[in-house]
C-alpha cells in the first residue's frame, strides 16, 4: 500500500469510528477554553501590565499541579468504573461527587495558604474565589459531564462543559466593556456563576438520565482508583508545569507574566491533538475479547496522524510569533521569543 493510500485510509477509519465527529466537538471545548484564557489573558495583562498579571499567573502556576487531584482523576474513575466496570451510573457518579467536594475543600484551603503567602500582592478575596472556582465548582461541572458522556455520548459532555467556559467569557468581556474589569470582581462573579452553573448543571444532567445527582456514599474503590489516576495525572502536570511554579517560588513575576503568554499560544497550537486524546480515552477503556492488538492499533492509528499535525502545528507557531505585542501589548514583546 502506498503512503498516500495508508494515510487516507486511516483518516477513513477514524470516520466510520466516530472519533472524528467527537474530535470535531472536543476540538471545539478546548477552543473555547484556551479562548477564554487568551481573552483573559489580553485583557487582564492590559490592564494589569506584566508585573500585575505575572502575580495572576504564579497563582495557576502554583496550583496546576493540585488541579488534577481535585477533578481530572475522578471524572477518569467515573468514566472507568462504570463504561469498563458496569458499575450502576447513579450511586458512582454520587460517590465520585462526593470525592470532588471533599478533595476540593481540602485543596482550597493548602493552595489558599501557599497563594497568599507566595503572591502577597494578589487580594485576598481573589485568591479564595479564583480557588473555589477551580477547585470546588469545576470538578462537580466535570462529574456532570462525564454523566453525560458515559449515559449520552461524549457530544453530551462537551456541551455541558461548553456551558460555563462561554459564561466565564462573557463575564469578563462585561466587565472589559463596562469599564469594571478587575482581578478581584472578575474572580467573584465568576466564582458566582459557577456555583449557580454546577448546581443547574447537575440537576438537569440528573433529571435527564433519571436520578438525583448529588452528593452520595463514598466508595473505596473509587477513592482508590482516583488516588491512582490523580497521581500519575498530577506527575506529568507537575512536569508540565514545574517551570513556571519555580519562576513563581522566585518572585519571577515579570518574567512569568510573559511566559505563561508564550506557553498558552503553543497549547493553542496544540489543541487538535488534545481534541482526539479527550475524544479517544473511552475507546481503549472498552475491549473487543477476540480482537487482538486492538488498543496497539488504534493508538498508532491516532498517534501517526497526530505526529503529522505536531509538524505542521510548529511551523505555523513560528510564522505567527510576531504578533504576539500585537495582541497583548509592548510589555509582551518577548513572550514572541519564547514561543
Amino acid at each position: 500500500m502506498t503512503a498516500p493510500a495508508s494515510w487516507r485510509l486511516r483518516l477513513r477509519r477514524l470516520r466510520t469510528d466516530g472519533l472524528a465527529r467527537e474530535s470535531t466537538w472536543s476540538l471545539t471545548y478546548e477552543i473555547a477554553v484556551l479562548s477564554s484564557s487568551l481573552v483573559s489573558f489580553m485583557l487582564l495583562g492590559r490592564n494589569l501590565g506584566a508585573e500585575g498579571y505575572g502575580g495572576y499567573a504564579s497563582l495557576f502556576a502554583i496550583i496546576s499541579p493540585l488541579l488534577t487531584l481535585a477533578g481530572s482523576g475522578l471524572t477518569l474513575s467515573l468514566l472507568q468504573h462504570t463504561v469498563q466496570g458496569h458499575e450502576p451510573l447513579a450511586s458512582t457518579a454520587r460517590s465520585c461527587l462526593s470525592l470532588a467536594l471533599l478533595v476540593g475543600l481540602g485543596l482550597t484551603v493548602v493552595a489558599s495558604a501557599i497563594c497568599l503567602a507566595v503572591v502577597p500582592a494578589l487580594p485576598v478575596i481573589a485568591v479564595i474565589s479564583l480557588l473555589c472556582t477551580e477547585f470546588l465548582v469545576m470538578p462537580a461541572v466535570h462529574i456532570a459531564a462525564a454523566t453525560s458522556q458515559i449515559a449520552s455520548g461524549f457530544v453530551a459532555a462537551a456541551r455541558t462543559r461548553l456551558v460555563f467556559v462561554f459564561i466565564r467569557t462573557g463575564i469578563i468581556l462585561g466587565l472589559a466593556l463596562t469599564g469594571q474589569l478587575t482581578i478581584v470582581s472578575f474572580a467573584a462573579l465568576t466564582l458566582a456563576a459557577g456555583v449557580v452553573t454546577a448546581l443547574l448543571t447537575m440537576r438537569f444532567v440528573g433529571r435527564l438520565h433519571g436520578f438525583s445527582l448529588r452528593p452520595g456514599r463514598i466508595r473505596w474503590t473509587h477513592l482508590k482508583s482516583n488516588a491512582i489516576y490523580s497521581s500519575a495525572i498530577s506527575a506529568q502536570a507537575l512536569g508540565n508545569d514545574g517551570d513556571k511554579l519555580v519562576m513563581a517560588g522566585n518572585g519571577l513575576v515579570v518574567e512569568l507574566g510573559r511566559y505563561s503568554v508564550a506557553y498558552r499560544i503553543v497549547q493553542y497550537g496544540m489543541l487538535p491533538v488534545a481534541s482526539v486524546v479527550n475524544a479517544g480515552h473511552v475507546r481503549f477503556l472498552a475491549h473487543e475479547p477476540d480482537r487482538q492488538r486492538q488498543h496497539l492499533d488504534r493508538a498508532i492509528r491516532y498517534g501517526s496522524i497526530s505526529a503529522l499535525y505536531g509538524i505542521v502545528c510548529g511551523l505555523g507557531l513560528f510564522i505567527i510569533s510576531p504578533l504576539v505585542p500585537v495582541l497583548f501589548g509592548e510589555d509582551f514583546a518577548d513572550s514572541a521569543r519564547m514561543v
